[in-house]
């Protein structure tokens, strides 16, 4: 009978174990991303109502001397809550965060770490992300 309680109770162990690997391994498949702060930099084309990131314009080519430096805050503060461009406003399309996860050229959004890689960060076994974005709200990139 005790031969029979302690098999039992192994068994549920195992069990327990290899449902806890296989859900560890379930979460790497999980991701997560960041946005860019309210204060991040950005620069407004106010005839087109488009908003480019530093690398973006950097990337495109376009002289950010012709439009208006704001930050997120600012412009949802200005413009957006001001009620004249309420929903108008967008991020140019050669800016936005490519699907694959290659955005290079945009930078609205950084890709973070997996659920499973959180949970690595927590246990202090991997270093965190570095942001691309500075504390001041300008870009890294």
């Amino acid at each position: 009978m005790f031969r029979r309680i302690v098999l039992t109770i192994t068994q549920a162990v195992v069990v327990a174990l290899i449902a806890l690997i296989a859900l560890l391994l379930l979460s790497f498949g999980i991701g997560s991303s960041v946005s860019a702060p309210p204060n991040a930099v950005m620069y407004l084309d106010e005839q087109s109502l488009r908003y480019y990131s530093p690398p973006c314009l950097a990337a495109l080519g376009l002289n950010p001397n012709r439009m208006l430096r704001t930050t997120d805050a600012e412009m949802s503060r200005r413009w957006v809550a001001g009620g004249g461009l309420r929903g108008q406003l967008r991020a140019a399309p050669e800016c936005a965060d490519s699907p694959n996860g290659h955005d290079e050229a945009g930078g609205f959004v950084q890709h973070g770490r997996s659920l499973g890689g959180m949970f690595l960060q927590k246990l202090g076994l991997i270093p965190p992300l570095e942001s691309r974005w500075r504390p001041d709200g300008t870009w890294k990139w």
